[in-house]
C-alpha cells in the first residue's frame, strides 16, 4: 500500500494521513503528476503501472505492457499522459489518460529515464537511438493534436551515449558519452548541429551524470573523480569545480551532524574527529569506502546531482563517502552545508517549491535541510510515517 501524508510542521508529532492506497503489488516507483493530482505507482513485476486521482478516490486506471514487459514509467510533463518503457526497449509506448489512442515509439537505446527528455515548456520529447551501432536524438511533438509525431531526427558523435538532458531554456540536448570516456556533447534541438563539446580528461573512466540549473545557465557534470564540473551555456568550459574532501575542518559552520541509530559497522560514519597531520585545527574525517577495482564500472565518483528550484543550491553525492551529501552554492564556489548521516545515504530530494532538500538514509524518517537567516547548515527531523 502507498500512504500519502502532508509535510509535517516545525513541532508536529506526526504527519497527518491524506490517504492510503492499495496497488496491485508491490510498487518499485511512485511519481507526482506536474499538478500533484495524481500519482503513478509502478510494478515492474506485473508490467504494470497503476494511477490513481487524490481528488477523486473512485477514479483510477491500470496500464499494462502484457507480455512485452515493463522496466520504466513516467508521467510527461502534460500529467494527461504516461510513457511506459517495454522490456529489451522495444518501445515506448504513449499512453493517453483522457481516450483510448496510444503511440508506439520504436527501439529506444536505454530503458530508464536517462534516454527519454522533455522540453522545459512540455511541447518536445528528445529519445536516445542506436541503429547500427551509432547514436542518435529523435525530436517528438509532445502533444495530443500531432500524435506525438517525429519532427527533427540528427546522429551523435558518441561512441556509447548513456544519458540525454534537454536544457531549461530548450535550445541546447545535453549528451553524455560512455562512462568509459569523458566526453558530453551538446546539439541544438532544432538543427542537429554541434554547439560544443567538453572532455575534463582522457585515459580514465569518465563522466556519471549530467544536471541543468533550473535556468539553463550552467550544467552540472559528476564524473568518477570525486568532482563536478559547472560548466558555463556560453562556452561550456568549467567556471567551478566542487570537490568531495575525505575531511573537513570539524569546527566549520557548515558542518551538519545528524544524530539517530547506525545500521551496521559497514554503514556506519566515523564518530569522532581526528587531527589530522600537520594540521592546525582538528579535522572531521568522513568514513570512506574504497571502490572494488575487479569491478567493470566501480562505484566511485558522483552518482547523483540536484539543483534546488531557484538555482542557488546544488546537491551532490560521492559514492567514496556514502553517508555524507554536500551541498553547493555555485555563486560562492563553496559548500555551504556538508550533512553527515549515521548511515549511507539512500537518496536526497529537492522541494518543488522552496529550497529545502529531504534525505533518506534508510530510517522510516527522513532529515529536511533549509537555509536560515542565521546559518546555511540547519537540519530538521521530519517526523517518522505512521504504520
Amino acid at each position: 500500500s502507498v500512504v500519502i501524508c502532508a509535510v509535517p510542521r516545525p513541532g508536529q508529532a506526526a504527519p497527518e494521513v491524506l490517504r492510503r492506497i492499495t496497488a496491485l503489488d508491490d510498487v518499485e516507483a511512485l511519481e507526482w503528476s506536474s499538478d500533484s493530482r495524481l500519482l503513478l505507482c509502478v510494478q515492474l513485476k506485473r508490467a504494470t503501472a497503476e494511477v490513481f486521482s487524490l481528488e477523486d478516490e473512485a477514479w483510477s486506471c491500470r496500464l499494462n505492457e502484457g507480455v512485452a514487459g515493463m522496466v520504466h514509467a513516467a508521467f510527461a510533463p502534460d500529467a494527461r499522459h504516461v510513457l511506459t518503457v517495454a522490456d529489451f526497449q522495444l518501445h515506448i509506448t504513449v499512453w493517453s489518460l483522457a481516450d483510448q489512442p496510444q503511440r508506439c515509439i520504436e527501439a529506444p537505446k536505454l530503458a530508464s529515464a536517462a534516454g527519454v527528455t522533455f522540453s522545459a515548456d512540455g511541447q518536445f520529447l528528445a529519445v536516445l537511438h542506436r541503429r547500427e551501432c551509432k547514436d542518435s536524438v529523435a525530436v517528438y511533438s509532445a502533444s495530443a493534436q500531432s500524435n506525438w509525431q517525429q519532427l527533427a531526427h540528427f546522429g551523435v558523435a558518441s561512441r556509447d551515449a548513456e544519458e540525454i538532458a534537454w536544457s531549461p531554456r530548450n535550445d541546447a540536448i545535453a549528451v553524455r558519452d560512455s562512462s568509459i570516456e569523458y566526453l558530453v556533447l551538446l546539439y541544438s534541438p532544432g538543427t542537429g548541429n554541434l554547439l560544443g563539446r567538453y572532455s575534463a580528461y582522457e585515459n580514465a573512466l569518465g563522466a556519471r551524470c549530467l544536471a541543468w540549473d533550473p535556468t539553463g545557465d550552467f550544467l552540472a557534470v559528476g564524473s568518477f573523480d570525486p568532482v563536478v564540473r559547472v560548466l558555463n551555456s556560453v562556452s561550456w568550459r568549467p567556471v567551478a569545480e566542487c570537490v568531495h574532501d575525505a575531511a573537513v575542518p570539524a569546527a566549520a559552520p557548515f558542518l551538519v551532524l545528524a544524530d539517530g541509530p547506525t545500521e551496521d559497522a559497514e554503514n556506519a560514519a566515523t564518530p569522532a574527529n581526528e587531527a589530522a597531520a600537520g594540521a592546525a585545527a582538528p579535522q572531521r574525517r568522513f568514513r570512506l569506502v574504497k571502490p572494488d577495482a575487479r569491478r567493470e564500472l566501480p562505484r566511485a565518483g558522483v552518482p547523483s546531482l540536484a539543483w534546488s528550484v531557484d538555482g542557488a543550491y546544488l546537491a551532490s553525492r560521492d559514492e567514496e563517502k556514502p553517508c555524507v551529501v554536500w551541498i553547493w552554492s555555485p555563486a560562492q564556489l563553496a559548500p555551504v552545508a556538508v550533512l553527515e548521516f549515521p548511515a549511507k545515504v539512500a537518496t536526497f530530494k529537492w522541494h518543488p517549491a522552496r529550497p529545502a532538500l529531504a534525505v533518506a538514509w534508510g530510517q522510516p524518517f527522513a532529515d529536511l535541510w533549509e537555509p536560515t537567516a542565521k546559518t546555511q547548515s540547519a537540519l530538521r527531523r521530519l517526523a517518522p510515517l505512521p504504520a
